[in-house]
Order: structure tokens, then C-alpha cells, then sequence
């Protein structure tokens, strides 16, 4: 299972993009650096930071650029 996170920097920034289940337990960090301006594709193949594959529902993605961030529901098929 891949699941493709995209997004569209204006200028090179500071990104943090990470998943939470439904009650805001940190899962899984994608990106923690930074990215170049531009379009950008981050796959997240439904695993924990540990490796577990993590089971179908709802999970919090959220994205921080340089220190704004936005939230939005995924939600996880198998």
C-alpha cells in the first residue's frame, strides 16, 4: 500500500510532514528537513516510524512549513 502526499512549495523551506492516528498519537515522520521550492510527492507506504504496518482507518497528516502547519484525514484502504 503507497499512499502519495503532495504538496507545492512557493520558496525552499523548513518542512515537517507527519501522521497521527485519530487520537493524535505520532506515528510516523515522512520529512523533518529541508526542501527545495517546488512540487513535491512524499509516499507513505502505511507503516509506523517502527516498521509496523498499521491497520485501515483514518489517520491526521499533518504539514508544517516553516512553522505554519496544515492537518487533513487520510484515510487507510488495505
Amino acid at each position: 500500500v503507497l499512499a502519495a502526499i503532495d504538496f507545492v512549495l512557493p520558496a525552499p523551506s523548513a518542512v515537517s510532514l507527519k501522521v497521527y492516528d485519530a487520537g493524535g498519537r505520532h506515528l510516523r515522520t515522512l520529512v523533518e528537513g529541508a526542501l527545495p521550492a517546488g512540487p513535491t510527492s512524499q509516499l507513505w507506504d502505511g507503516r509506523d516510524d517502527a516498521g509496523l504496518t498499521l491497520a485501515s482507518g483514518s489517520y491526521l497528516v499533518e504539514l508544517a512549513v516553516d512553522g505554519k502547519s496544515q492537518s487533513r484525514f487520510v484515510t487507510l484502504l488495505k
